[in-house]
């Protein structure tokens, strides 16, 4: 049975249906393998998604990102997670993880870290739904970054930033990207592996990212920012996000500009404008 959500791509209730549904006494009917099922599902919506991505592949890196506001992508996403998050198996689990804190994180940078983005809240309370307690913590630190980010533009101590820091480490150590993560994919074949190395680089990039505007926008530490933004930097162009370095390297440029750094900040400029040319 189907009902319209006003998504664009609707919500069945059989699946609410059946997990509700009590079966009479000797009844196996309902006895099903869950694991496989949810992992079958979050098979189909992931391809869903790569053929959304393959739909717009031709569009510039930075007009690619506007999916992120496209509420059926939003919508394919939070079935993708449903499903993936009721994984059991470590591998599968550690991937669905990684992906999540990439959607996260992508859509937080787009618009949650400027005004109150309502997608990013909806991506934590889905995931948070079908995790067991004892990994609740992710969502923990992600609450963090949306309690403690400051919004607008306006963003010199306000909020919490050392919190904010924290969580963001604890996010980088929790999913292993804190330390050496792989710069290109040379000899590596396997879809699945590709794609895991494609969400380190991102995550990795934008936990570095915003560990740069966790300094940057405190009184005095100014200038620790400039290694994570040169760490984003480097992971962004290894994941080959033209838009993404336009942004951060316009972001360095400003800061070099803060600092009185005027000949780096003007060299940083001319970057991010034929960075902005290609995106």
């Amino acid at each position: 049975h189907r009902v319209g959500t006003g998504d664009g791509l609707g919500r069945y209730s059989f699946l609410e249906y059946i997990t509700r549904a009590q079966p009479e006494s000797g009844d196996d009917t309902l006895d099903v393998d869950e694991e496989r099922v949810h992992a079958r599902l979050a098979a189909y919506y992931e391809q869903r998604l790569d053929d959304y991505d393959d739909e717009y592949s031709e569009e510039s890196s930075y007009m690619r990102l506007y999916k992120l506001e496209s509420r059926d992508w939003q919508a394919l996403s939070r079935e993708w997670l449903h499903h993936a998050g009721r994984l059991e198996r470590p591998d599968a689990r550690a991937a669905a993880q990684l992906g999540f804190l990439r959607l996260f994180l992508q859509m937080f940078w787009w618009w949650g870290c400027y005004v109150r983005y309502d997608p990013c809240v909806h991506l934590v309370t889905d995931w948070e739904r079908t995790q067991p307690e004892d990994e609740r913590r992710l969502t923990d630190w992600l609450r963090t970054i949306l309690d403690d980010y400051p919004d607008g533009y306006e963003k010199l101590d306000r909020g919490d930033w050392a919190d904010v820091e924290a969580a963001l480490r604890e996010l980088a150590a929790e999913t292993g990207v804190d330390g050496r993560v792989p710069l290109d994919d040379d000899g590596v074949t396997d879809p699945r592996e590709l794609k895991q190395r494609s969400n380190r680089r991102l995550v990795r990039a934008l936990t570095s990212l915003f560990r740069a505007h966790s300094h940057r926008f405190r009184s005095g530490q100014a200038r620790l920012a400039l290694r994570p933004y040169g760490d984003a930097l480097k992971h962004f162009e290894a994941e080959g996000d033209t838009a993404a370095r336009a942004w951060t390297t316009f972001e360095l440029a400003d800061l070099q500009l803060e600092l009185d750094e005027l000949e780096e900040a003007a060299a940083q400029l001319r970057e991010a404008a034929k960075l902005t040319a290609a995106a």
